[in-house]
């Protein structure tokens, strides 16, 4: 399943980069983190991933990209951050 990033926004100042979903449905999300470089949204209701919040984009951007990209996001974090 290959999804689309709706929005995204970075935090500089925390190396932070959030990335919102095309199929987010709810505002209802909460937050799991799954392993050490991201924390995976989901909807409350259906369980259904919304989107990401990725810790330091910068320093580990090869080691997201293939982990987002399991998750069926293919994505170049440059061109967010």
């Amino acid at each position: 399943m290959k999804s689309c990033i709706r929005k995204a926004s970075y935090d500089k100042r925390n190396d932070l980069l959030y990335l919102h979903l095309c199929n987010k449905t709810s505002d209802n999300s909460y937050g799991a983190e799954e392993n050490d470089s991201f924390v995976v949204m989901r909807d409350m209701d259906s369980d259904e991933i919304t989107g990401f919040t990725v810790f330091y984009p910068q320093r580990n951007r090869i080691t997201v990209e293939k982990k987002l990209n399991d998750y069926g996001i293919e994505i170049s974090i440059t061109n967010y951050i």
